[in-house]
């Protein structure tokens, strides 16, 4: 009867067993010709939960708010940053220099085409990897603007703070691991400074780089903004121009008109024109009435190279097509 008494003290302080912690290896790791679509969602009612061991997240409420944000992944070619492998073309048209390695991302620069001026960083690592539960990464970086004569420092620092099942309304997702950023910037014009605090929540699985789910919360003096959004259920969200475009090509001709082919008839499109700094050039909103066009850039373009967005509206199973063109005269 005592070794009966034992053994079932024994079974009592056995560990009650937990799921297995993920381990990410890929979050945010991007290659050239990827496009990462993410559904835009009302915010109303929205937070980001608890943080915590074996959690689960509801988010099959959210609901759209309209559009997608769509960021287009393409080779850098431009030689502005030494070190800049990708180039990424934002939701917001704005262009970031990305320096890209196995276990950090940087971003060493930021042109943005409304205003022309590009933002210089160092150090400014906006991914590390592997991150597991718990894992705590902190950087500080520096901020420059030449067009505005400001100047600035920062902190990022990422934790992984959660796992469990993610719940959205596409699909639901175990070995999910929930990664917390918070940024820090204090960028000084002049005599005026601004403190700007960046919260975000992101949510990955081990198979795909882009998060499933993000809210982003933003801060300073002058506003207050919330956004929230979650990954296209389309091929994950990810598409690859390279294996999944419309085989677009095009030229510029002796008149300095850009002539584009591979369009379907009567199907709706935006071509946008960029530069090698990325600053938007054209745009063109149109309903093809043939395969081949002919546009009229109205502006006088420097020789060089261009790149050309092309996507097929209101079609979701179209990945945008990015082709580049050189102009020599």
């Amino acid at each position: 009867m005592k070794s009966i008494i034992t053994c079932l003290l024994s079974l009592s302080f056995l560990p009650i067993a937990l799921p297995a912690q993920p381990v990410l290896t890929s979050n945010e790791f991007y290659y050239t010709g990827d496009v990462i679509q993410m559904v835009n969602c009302n915010i109303s009612g929205v937070s980001a939960g608890s943080a915590g061991a074996g959690m689960e997240w509801d988010f099959s409420s959210l609901t759209a708010s309209g559009g997608m944000s769509t960021t287009s992944v393409l080779h850098d070619t431009s030689m502005i940053f030494s070190t800049s492998s990708l180039m990424e073309i934002l939701p917001n048209g704005s262009v970031a220099f990305v320096q890209q390695g196995s276990s950090k991302t940087y971003i060493n620069g930021l042109y943005d085409p409304g205003t022309g001026s590009t933002i210089y960083y160092d150090d400014y690592i906006v991914s590390n990897r592997p991150i597991t539960y718990n894992t705590n990464f902190i950087d500080s970086y520096y901020v420059n603007i030449p067009a505005t004569s400001t100047f600035g420092t920062g902190t990022l620092t990422q934790t992984g703070d959660a796992y469990g099942t993610l719940i959205l309304p596409t699909a639901t997702y175990s070995n999910v691991l929930r990664v917390r950023k918070v940024q820090q910037e204090n960028d000084t014009t002049g005599s005026s400074a601004i403190l700007t605090t960046t919260v975000s929540y992101l949510w990955f699985d081990t198979g795909t780089a882009a998060p499933l789910l993000r809210i982003d919360s933003i801060s300073n003096s002058a506003t207050q903004t919330q956004d929230v959004m979650y990954l296209s259920s389309l091929t994950n969200g990810i598409t690859d121009i390279n294996k999944h475009q419309y085989v677009y090509s095009g030229y510029f001709d002796n008149a300095g008109d850009l002539v584009l082919s591979g369009f379907e008839l009567d199907k709706s499109y935006t071509v946008v024109v960029y530069n090698i700094i990325g600053s938007k050039v054209f745009v063109s909103d149109f309903s093809a009435a043939d395969n081949s066009l002919r546009f009229n850039i109205a502006r006088p373009l420097n020789p060089g190279i261009y790149l050309v967005n092309i996507t097929m509206k209101n079609e979701q199973s179209a990945a945008p097509g990015v082709i580049k063109i050189v102009k020599d005269r």
